[in-house]
């Protein structure tokens, strides 16, 4: 497996953007943020140093997150799509490059919006306010509903999947529809990276 330092990261998305990494300090301070907090995930440490080593995966992660953090995002807007990345694709419809022997396969939704980015698809990132609400919850001592509170939400979507969302789920919940959505185009994002960081195993 291919592994990458913090400083690899940076080069190698100043590299995909044609841009000299001397020259962008920025995008190397924010891959270090980005490693210190734990966003990136190491595979392992390199030296006594405290170096550490990453995989490909973690070079797309890296990109979407660098994106995000150009635009200040909020902590939880960066916590959701940290959890978005793991999560299983649930689109109404797979993409063609999760289909596997006629089943659909899912590797994380980060990975698979790089394999299919890489397969000529377009995906997407989506980030958007859920307003508050009402959500059901279950207990020892049956079932119920509360007030649930204003959040950020993502998700890693293939053109093709259908909606994230519907008005009657806003309403069945007794919420106020999103008015929000932040976009990341994938294709931009991961295309020319592909070549240099390779595909995620």
């Amino acid at each position: 497996m291919c592994e990458f330092t913090a400083t690899e990261i940076a080069e190698a998305l100043c590299k995909a953007d044609g841009l000299q990494l001397a020259a962008h300090s920025t995008i190397y301070n924010r891959v270090k943020y980005l490693a210190k907090r734990e966003i990136l995930v190491p595979t392992r440490r390199l030296d006594a140093r405290g170096t550490l080593a990453f995989g490909p995966l973690e070079v797309y992660r890296a990109a979407v997150f660098c994106e995000l953090v150009g635009l200040a995002m909020d902590v939880r807007a960066l916590d959701a799509v940290k959890a978005a990345a793991t999560a299983h694709f649930e689109g109404n419809a797979a993409a063609p490059s999760q289909m596997i022997k006629g089943g659909r396969y899912s590797r994380g939704a980060l990975q698979d919006a790089v394999k299919g980015v890489a397969a000529g698809e377009e995906w997407s990132l989506k980030l958007w306010r859920v307003n508050p609400g009402l959500r059901i919850v279950s207990d020892q001592h049956g079932t119920g509903v509360e007030l649930s509170p204003e959040k950020i939400d993502a998700a890693y979507v293939w053109a093709g999947a259908g909606p994230l969302w519907s008005p009657r789920i806003d309403a069945i919940f007794q919420r106020k529809p999103t008015r929000a959505l932040l976009s990341v185009d994938l294709q931009e994002c991961f295309r020319d990276l592909i070549p240099i960081a390779g595909l995620p195993e």
